[in-house]
């Protein structure tokens, strides 16, 4: 098993619910390599299958 993010890291992308590589990297310990490798793959899986469903807060 490895550790991609830090429970903090992932407070943060569940906070601001990043939609792009750019808005990630903004994240303090988020940079161009861990960026470019697992950031993609985390943006789809916290996307909204419908963005109506996301709660209004």
């Amino acid at each position: 098993m490895v550790a991609v993010c830090t429970n903090e890291q992932l407070a943060e992308i569940a906070k601001r619910k990043p939609k792009t590589v750019a808005e990630c990297m903004k994240i303090e310990g988020i940079g161009q390599g861990k960026a470019e490798k697992y950031v993609p793959a985390l943006i789809k899986s916290i996307a909204p299958d419908h963005p109506e469903d996301d709660p209004p807060f």
